[in-house]
């Protein structure tokens, strides 16, 4: 690793850098890299007065991120190759010379710091233009820097003097007049002054072969040349016009930077490779403004649910400018199209959100019921084959859409019908222009009277007969017949193309039925007709049911809250308040205290009597159980 451009960075970042450095890499990695124990952090030290608490996490995410990354940053063979003066000089007709890049972005900007950093790159040895302002001083203006090095300095408070100036014929210094311009080496800068000291003499080796001292307009850098500071463009204007811009070959910039054209370089080594496709600049575009349209498309989402049409119409809109392949985008506004009744452009936005996403559910749902709503349209309007069509299409797109069936197959079966009464009318036509001819024919041969009236039976016999095998098998029936049988072999195909795949297997082709035979039995419509209205006056009943369940439970509801409603109405509560009032609550509580006290005392008296009671019927028993006293027999003898 490059140990000039880590004791930099340790400079530049301080003892945190380090720490981390050590955390991530080990201790003591730093110094295996050639770098001292304790670097200079003089400048880190003047940079930490202004440090805020609030960056503390980015200044630590951004060490982790040198040490982490520091075999990539501070490898050493990124800087092995050096640009080198004389061949950018050799090479100056292939280069453009474009002002500097600061001169656009920091012009607002403070001059004072713009200054310092610039008086920073200054090294002695640097070629400098200044511009005399007053005679016999030497104090003069600086213009700008010599190529390479392109810096615009017209604009800066450098302070600038000439220490060594050339000397005329009488051996004294030489007056230079007002406007003149110099081309001059620098010998010293001062940063914190702001000041350079220059001279008109070389002094460094790598400038002896470039002439110094008074010089014209035209030997000015050709990019001061093309500034115009007062009416400055833009940065892409002055490089669009340079016609070195316009040489397509490199090669030459990679010879001078020494660099090989083969070769890719970058700080990452996971960039070296070539980029995925997501990542280019038209895929990041697109998922930029994806996520940018995607906003819109919520608002708009929001206005429509809310019933303001107009501001979700152009919410959708914007968002579909910014995004024209905005799926959630088209079917919204799809499905406003469709309520507001233009089924078209409705169906033209569903089918361009299916075309970029073909499984999109509501894309395909939405579709499916505004065919059979524009169908339907079709079929007020008269216009059967564009409601086929439409029909059809819904099937296509949801094969188990049952009103679109129902209603496909609804006009199918008028068609039919009408295509047999048109037949039946124009048979009716022949049978009535035949019986013309014949009248005419009976006519004629009634005028004729040389014939008898046995042939004349017999001709009209035969002549009946023959009207009539004429009038059954006439060429036009004929024709219509084929006409008729050709026009449902068509349906049946058109039935099949335009159906998908796993309903082709129901499509069993019908027996052969002649003209004006009719199989009741076959036609079920009648059937599903009356299954229709049964389910429907099922659901109707079902419907009235629950609404007079509904409707007793409200009124019970609604009975109950109007009489308690009724009786808190009749309450006065002031009268209740004064009766309450009124009646002598603690009277009545002494009294039924008193009772209490008068019924405990007669239960104590009781309760003392039984125990009295108790205690002379024990001492009966016990005078009962002793034996009677026997008298001596001397109180006998005495008596």
């Amino acid at each position: 690793m490059n140990t000039n451009y880590i004791m930099r960075a340790l400079s530049f970042h301080g003892q945190p850098m380090q720490k981390i450095w050590d955390d991530e890499r080990g201790a003591g990695d730093i110094q295996k890299c050639g770098i001292p124990a304790h670097p200079d952090y003089s400048i880190y030290q003047e940079r930490q007065k202004y440090f805020t608490f609030q960056d503390r996490a980015k200044r630590l995410k951004l060490h982790q991120f040198f040490a982490r990354k520091a075999l990539d940053l501070y490898d050493s063979e990124l800087t092995s190759t050096e640009v080198e003066p004389n061949k950018i000089i050799e090479n100056e007709q292939y280069i453009a010379s474009l002002p500097p890049y600061e001169l656009f972005v920091n012009r607002n900007k403070d001059k004072q710091k713009r200054c310092r950093c610039i008086m920073k790159n200054i090294n002695p040895g640097d070629i400098i233009y200044c511009m005399v302002t007053k005679p016999n001083t030497t104090m003069v203006k600086t213009l700008c820097m010599g190529e390479p090095m392109v810096r615009f300095l017209n604009d800066l408070p450098i302070k600038a003097y000439l220490t060594k100036t050339e000397l005329d014929g009488n051996d004294k210094p030489r007056v230079f007049n007002k406007n003149d311009y110099l081309r001059c080496e620098v010998l010293e800068t001062s940063v914190d002054a702001e000041r350079l000291y220059l001279t008109l003499e070389s002094m460094n080796e790598k400038n002896k072969n470039i002439p110094l001292g008074v010089i014209t307009y035209a030997d000015l850098p050709k990019y001061y040349r093309h500034i115009d500071y007062n009416n400055l463009e833009k940065f892409e204007d002055y490089m669009l016009k340079s016609k070195e811009f316009l040489n397509p070959n490199y090669d030459i910039l990679y010879e001078i930077n020494g660099l090989d054209v083969n070769e890719t370089y970058t700080f990452m080594s996971s960039l070296k490779h070539p980029f995925p496709r997501d990542e280019y600049a038209k895929e990041l575009r697109r998922t930029q403004a994806s996520k940018w349209a995607f906003r819109s498309v919520a608002e708009g989402i929001e206005h429509f649910k809310n019933g303001n049409h107009v501001e979700a119409f152009q919410c959708l809109n914007k968002a579909l400018t910014i995004d024209p392949r905005n799926v959630e985008g088209l079917v919204a506004r799809g499905a406003l199209y469709a309520n507001k009744g233009s089924f078209l452009k409705a169906v033209d936005d569903f089918e361009k959100a299916l075309k970029l996403n073909t499984y999109h559910v509501n894309a395909r749902k939405y579709m499916g019921e505004t065919l059979v709503a524009l169908g339907r349209r079709y079929e007020d309007e008269n216009r059967i084959k564009d409601a086929t069509k439409a029909y059809q299409d819904c099937l296509n797109i949801i094969p188990n859409h049952e009103q679109a069936r129902l209603s496909l197959e609804a006009i199918q079966q008028r068609s039919g019908s009408q295509y047999f009464e048109n037949l039946a009318h124009l048979q009716g036509e022949e049978e009535d222009t035949l019986e013309k001819e014949k009248m005419s024919v009976r006519n004629s041969s009634s005028d004729d009277g040389s014939t008898s009236s046995d042939s004349g039976s017999e001709t009209e016999h035969t002549d009946n007969e023959d009207i009539g095998k004429d009038g059954s098998l006439s060429p036009l029936s004929k024709r219509m017949a084929l006409h008729v049988a050709s026009l449902q072999k068509e349906e049946e195909s058109k039935k099949q193309l335009n159906q998908p795949f796993y309903m082709t297997a129901y499509n069993v082709p019908s027996a052969t039925t002649h003209i004006n035979e009719f199989r009741l039995d076959d036609d079920d419509t009648g059937s599903r007709v009356r299954k229709l209205l049964q389910e429907a006056s099922k659901h109707k009943k079902e419907k009235k049911k629950i609404k007079k369940k509904k409707n007793k439970k409200t009124k019970k509801v609604s009975r109950k809250e109007k009489n308690a409603a009724n009786i808190l109405s009749k309450i006065n509560f002031q009268e209740a308040y004064k009766a309450i009032s009124s009646m002598n609550i603690e009277n009545k509580l002494t009294e039924n205290l008193q009772k209490y006290e008068k019924t405990i005392a007669d239960i104590k008296k009781r309760q003392e009597e039984l125990v009295q009671s108790i205690e002379a019927g024990m001492t009966s028993r016990k005078r009962s159980e002793t034996p009677p006293h026997v008298s001596s027999m001397r109180s006998s003898k005495h008596s």
